[in-house]
């Protein structure tokens, strides 16, 4: 931590002496791809909106390089989820970002505490020790939180694109309150004799909280690659007596040492959920997205919750 705080004062020395401007320079920059997603909707093509992340790439650990670091200093803002998850951003607010508008935009949802089981390493991602899942935008509802916060900073950046950013802003509301609805509706089926999922990557506490989709988890967190036998045979029995036949892995993501341990165990079959914290370029370019990302993540739970 103290070698990265060093990058980023020494980083902003070099930006007050040269005055530099990035060549890749973007007006509105984000952290996780649905964040990015939004602030797009909402602007169109009024602005340029990146998010620091790499397609594909893990977001957990990332660390921006020296160049991209000056990229975002120098935009107009910066929005990011926080509770822990970028920690080389709220390393860089009274340093290199100290100057920049930068915004948090989970402050006022209602957030969903973890019971330990996804800590991304030993940081607690709140003053009062709690550790709450990061993965918020997940929930559709919560996604409209974030898309009225979005766009209430970027009109008062922007005012003369109030009328078109609230219009555009409204539309993904309605698309995302359809896909709450899609949700409802489909997990209302009176076939589903159990709402639970076998989860590699424990992302879905989200899913718990809005439409009660319980979760057994195959390890103690999600950085571990070690579970003693008696939890394993007690989780391979709570699978079978629920009927599950499916664990899940996550899209673009390596599996844990234990799933194929699991897998053989259960005599099941593995299936793959995106929890988009990022998005590859491949997914860009075959349409994909933020809601069609989300409808196939519905139709995989239709798919692997247990029925009659």
């Amino acid at each position: 931590m103290k070698k990265t705080l060093l990058i980023f004062i020494l980083i902003g020395i070099v930006m007050m002496i040269t005055g530099c401007k990035a060549s890749d320079q973007a007006d509105i920059y984000t952290t996780v791809y649905p964040i990015e997603f939004v602030a797009k909707e909402i602007v169109k093509d009024k602005k340029i909106v990146k998010s620091v992340y790499p397609r594909g790439g893990e977001v957990h650990d990332y660390e921006p390089y020296p160049k991209q670091i000056i990229a975002i200093a120098d935009s107009d803002i910066l929005f990011y989820i926080g509770l822990g998850l970028e920690p080389f951003i709220e390393n860089a607010l009274t340093t290199t970002f100290n100057n920049l508008k930068t915004v948090k935009v989970t402050d006022g949802l209602q957030l969903v505490e973890m019971d330990g089981s996804h800590t991304h390493g030993d940081r607690e991602n709140n003053h009062e020790g709690k550790i709450y899942d990061t993965h918020v935008w997940l929930d559709p509802i919560s996604l409209i939180g974030i898309t009225n916060t979005i766009l209430q900073e970027l009109i008062l950046i922007y005012p003369e694109y109030t009328e078109e950013f609230t219009n555009n802003a409204n539309a993904l509301i309605f698309e995302l309150e359809t896909l709450h609805n899609e949700f409802i509706e489909a997990l209302a089926d009176e076939a589903i004799t159990s709402k639970t999922i076998m989860v590699d990557h424990d992302a879905y506490a989200y899913w718990t909280f809005r439409y009660g989709i319980n979760r057994i988890k195959l390890r103690s967190d999600n950085e571990s690659n070690e579970v003693d036998a008696a939890t394993l045979i007690a989780k391979i029995n709570q699978a079978k007596e629920l009927g599950i036949k499916y664990i899940i892995a996550s899209k673009n993501e390596t599996k844990s040492a234990l799933f194929d341990q699991y897998l053989s165990n259960l005599n099941a079959e593995q299936e793959e959920l995106h929890h988009l914290g990022t998005i590859t370029t491949n997914e860009l370019k075959a349409g994909k997205n933020y809601l069609t990302i989300m409808r196939d993540n519905l139709q995989v739970l239709i798919k692997v919750l247990p029925r009659e």
